[in-house]
């Protein structure tokens, strides 16, 4: 402090003659600490040091070592030997927004912690330093002018101190542990005791310290095969939780440059490059929601229905092609009637109850496979479980002598019992359909049938067509998905 004292020396001595003149002797001494500790730029949280002595003949480096330094912007640079990703040995990298300190060794993380970080008012810096002083057992001087408070568990930074090259930041302890995962420091970061210790005994002065903000991270899990999303909260208000940001997350996952694509079938990029989908619609409340914990990446499956695209987008929810849930509102767009009790959560498909739906941010989805066993649909998975893919439904058609016809045709899972609808076809062969509703008894001319209404249509079972339509033969082509009639030969001639 003597150089200090001897720099600053006109104010020290105006300042003493004005407290002694105000108050008389006893403060001078007071008031000169005071001031010099205003002018060396203290903020709240004052001076860490080893002791009194210390903190007398080292001000200089204590001051750069303070917890409250208002000014995120470096007094000295840390001037690293070269670029921070290829130095080798330890080195630290702390993601402000997650609330984690990682530490490296040659590139292989060995350590992870919690830590709390700056607050909005008082953020801490982005850039690289390195530690520079290491303190054991720290003395916290208030730069209120309050009695230091020696080493303890009242002191607020804890057991350890290590300094960085940034004026005024260091990583230390705290007496709050409940502090730990929130934006409550005035720059510096704070950590729980044991993890303090544990970092202050691995890593020496001289260790490279880079500081982030990256409030989306992606992570491959390699055991379960699958890939996660981590969001935190945009703390600082930066606009980094977007879409394209998780995007390009995304694309940085260290296999196959993945490359993003909106198209059923998307063209790789690169050599090796292949395209992945997302599930935009989860995607966007994963974001909002920010959780702060991983999440599995909801790989997108585009929907197509008949050749065509429905708008409509499903997710891969596991690690297989079972697993892969549509939205139930497909259905709705064949014309299906469908029911989805909100606070049931229970849905229905032409009256009858399905499984395995899920709700999605107040959106139902259901099993692709169970969906298109509801809807009486052929169903194909074209899917990585790392990347997503296409479903495609294929409706069942009715075809009359090549010529498809109207109306939806009725499949029963296991294809048990399969139902057309009468008036499209009589209608096309010019033929009268009359319908006894008490008897539930469908009538072509003379000749009459049991079948029954769904939907307002008349259906019957295909294998009873012959019997109200002697001169029609019927064919289930599983291959085209269609119920397929034909006139037999001479059968116009025979028509009524």
């Amino acid at each position: 402090m003597k150089h200090h004292l001897k720099e600053d020396g006109y104010i020290v001595r105006f300042c003493s003659t004005l407290c002694r003149f105000r108050y008389g002797a006893a403060i001078p001494a007071v008031a000169m600490v005071l001031l010099v500790l205003f002018l060396n730029g203290l903020g709240a949280c004052g001076t860490p040091g080893a002791g009194v002595a210390e903190a007398q003949e080292d001000f200089k480096v204590s001051q750069e070592s303070h917890e409250d330094q208002k000014s995120a912007a470096p007094q000295r640079d840390a001037v690293l030997p070269q670029k921070f990703e290829d130095m080798p040995g330890l080195k630290i990298i702390i993601n402000i927004p997650g609330y984690r300190l990682y530490l490296y060794k040659d590139n292989v993380l060995i350590r992870e912690y919690p830590i709390a970080v700056g607050k909005t008012v008082s953020p801490t810096f982005l850039g690289e330093c390195m530690v520079v002083r290491k303190v054991e057992n720290p003395t916290w001087y208030p730069p209120d002018g309050r009695k230091p408070v020696p080493p303890g568990p009242a002191n607020p930074i804890g057991s350890r101190w290590l300094g960085l090259s940034y004026n005024g930041y260091g990583i230390h302890g705290n007496n709050d542990p409940a502090s730990i995962g929130k934006a409550v420091s005035q720059g510096c970061i704070r950590m729980y005791e044991k993890d303090v210790r544990e970092l202050y005994d691995l890593v020496p002065v001289g260790t490279p310290v880079k500081f982030i903000y990256k409030t989306i991270l992606a992570s491959v899990d390699p055991v379960l095969s699958r890939v996660t999303l981590t969001v935190y909260p945009d703390i600082y208000k930066k606009g980094t939780n977007t879409l394209e940001a998780a995007r390009e997350e995304l694309s940085r996952l260290p296999f196959m440059g993945l490359t993003m694509s909106q198209t059923r079938q998307p063209a790789a990029t690169g050599e090796g490059a292949r395209a992945f989908r997302v599930n935009e619609f989860i995607l966007e409340r994963i974001i909002k929601e920010a959780s702060g914990k991983p999440v599995a990446v909801p790989w997108g499956i585009s929907v197509i229905v008949n050749g065509e695209e429905t708008g409509e987008a499903g997710f891969v929810d596991g690690n297989s092609a079972d697993s892969a849930m549509i939205p139930l509102e497909v259905a709705r767009i064949l014309g299906i009637q469908v029911k989805w009790d909100q606070v049931s959560r229970k849905a229905e498909i032409d009256g009858i109850p399905v499984s395995q739906v899920r709700e999605i941010f107040g959106k139902p989805f259901v099993a692709a496979a169970v969906l298109a066993s509801a809807i009486g649909a052929k169903l194909e998975l074209n899917i990585d479980m790392v990347g997503g893919g296409v479903a495609l439904f294929t409706t069942p058609r009715l075809v009359l002598d090549g010529e498809e016809l109207r109306g939806r045709v009725l499949v029963d899972p296991g294809k048990t019992r399969i139902r057309v609808p009468l008036r499209p076809i009589t209608d096309k062969l010019g033929l009268t359909l009359q319908w006894d509703a008490s008897k539930r008894i469908a009538w072509v001319g003379s000749l009459g049938i049991a079948a029954e209404e769904w939907g307002g249509r008349i259906y019957v079972d295909i294998r009873e067509i012959p019997f109200l339509l002697p001169y029609i033969e019927v064919k289930w082509n599983p291959d085209a998905w269609a119920v397929e009639l034909s006139l037999t030969r001479g059968g116009r001639a025979d028509l009524p």
